[in-house]
């Protein structure tokens, strides 16, 4: 049973892990993977609302482990191939001016207008924690005319507390470390804005390896909860739906994912954007180790050629 809070600032949507879950894979060692049905991933990155099937990974403590024996040469980081790299019509990168701001404001504005129209009216103009310590607004604009087409923002725990974290308590472990939540997570309608959001994830999961976070922690409400199923992320309070002030009070799921580990998880369970996140080298996302400051001793050298491979 989550314990939520009755009192406490916050804002935002969110992503984090489990203490269960995995940790960094080393030579020789032996790890344990979710099951994961992959036919039906394709069918809940896109679900639709009203929809009643539920895939996905189950928790972590469940049946439903796979053991898999890394071996003494098995290495995810190096044993990939290298593949071209992919250009998409748009960029992505941090905000930093006040019209980057103004292009983020709107496509946030738009997003939220089209289905949670109570938060809406809150984000016409730019929110107090856009610019705040500790915090970053993606930005993805066309290269055609620059028109924005995406936003996120980040959250760290480097300065403040998450905004999940004024609605439930996190368990103490996680509370402990370097964590982070995206939210106000809004894109352009049609295909183009699905290939936004996983550019969007992209870049938030490549900020968080560069700054040196844990744990990415994510409150999500029904049916988008489904996305992060199918991205392997853990349920911390075993399904249950707790409403979010900075979500308008509508009840989501907290869910968790290891920074570190990703990697591992995905490529051990042949999962579908594993070549995508991991194996595909995308330039027009404006996020490295020249856009970012360093946060928890992590060396450039350690983020397996970054700015090359992702």
């Amino acid at each position: 049973m989550a314990r939520t809070r009755k009192s406490g600032r916050s804002t935002g949507i969110c992503i984090a892990g489990c203490m269960s879950d995995l940790g960094p894979a080393r030579l020789g060692e032996r790890i344990c993977i979710r099951r994961f049905p992959i036919a039906n991933v394709k069918g809940i990155l896109h679900a639709q609302p009203g929809s009643d099937s539920r895939y996905g990974a189950e928790s972590i403590q469940d049946d439903g482990e796979v053991t898999l024996d890394l071996g003494e040469s098995r290495n995810f980081v190096t044993d990939v191939a290298e593949k071209a790299a992919e250009h998409v019509p748009f960029t992505v990168r941090i905000a930093q001016t006040d019209e980057d701001f103004r292009k983020a404001v709107s496509i946030r504005h738009a997003a939220y207008a089209r289905h949670v129209p109570v938060v809406a009216e809150k984000l016409r103009e730019p929110e107090a924690f856009d610019r705040d310590p500790g915090i970053v607004v993606l930005l993805a604009e066309s290269k055609l005319d620059g028109s924005p087409l995406g936003t996120m923002r980040i959250h760290t725990s480097r300065y403040s507390a998450l905004p999940l974290e004024g609605s439930v308590d996190l368990p103490d472990w996680l509370s402990a470390s370097p964590r982070s939540e995206a939210n106000r997570l809004g894109v352009s309608e049609g295909r183009i804005g699905r290939l936004v959001k996983h550019l969007l994830f992209k870049a938030y999961f490549r900020y968080c390896l560069l700054t040196g976070i844990e744990w990415i922690v994510i409150a999500a409400r029904s049916p988008l909860d489904r996305q992060y199923d199918a991205l392997m992320f853990t349920d911390l309070f075993r399904g249950e739906y707790i409403p979010m002030r900075h979500g308008g009070n509508i009840p989501h799921r907290v869910l968790a994912l290891r920074v570190t580990s990703a990697e591992q998880r995905w490529a051990a369970a042949s999962h579908p954007l594993f070549d995508f996140m991991i194996r595909t080298r995308h330039p027009d996302i404006e996020v490295g180790e020249d856009t970012v400051t360093p946060w928890g001793g992590v060396p450039a050298s350690n983020l397996y050629a970054i700015g090359s491979r992702t």
